[in-house]
């Protein structure tokens, strides 16, 4: 099993943010999923980069160069437990 696994589902209820546009999604909306170890990561369909890494992502801050890149593993853990 990969550390990062990807989902489809359509949103039951308000309170969730899109992690890349930061915009609300809307109940009933199709969103596209990222499930690491400890957390779920939730897009809007057009705004999800296509993999399962998140450092793929334009506005992650692997790619923004908000923090300094010894922050960051070069890859994904092999498993999640």
């Amino acid at each position: 099993m990969d550390y990062w696994t990807i989902g489809h589902m359509v949103a039951s209820r308000y309170g969730h943010n899109c992690r890349e546009c930061h915009r609300a999604i809307d109940k009933g909306e199709r969103i596209i999923y990222r499930d690491g170890r400890k957390i779920r990561l939730m897009y809007h369909e057009k705004c999800f980069s296509g993999t399962a890494d998140p450092r793929t992502q334009v506005g992650s801050s692997f790619n923004q160069g908000r923090m300094p890149k010894s922050c960051f593993q070069s890859k994904a853990p092999p498993s999640k437990f």
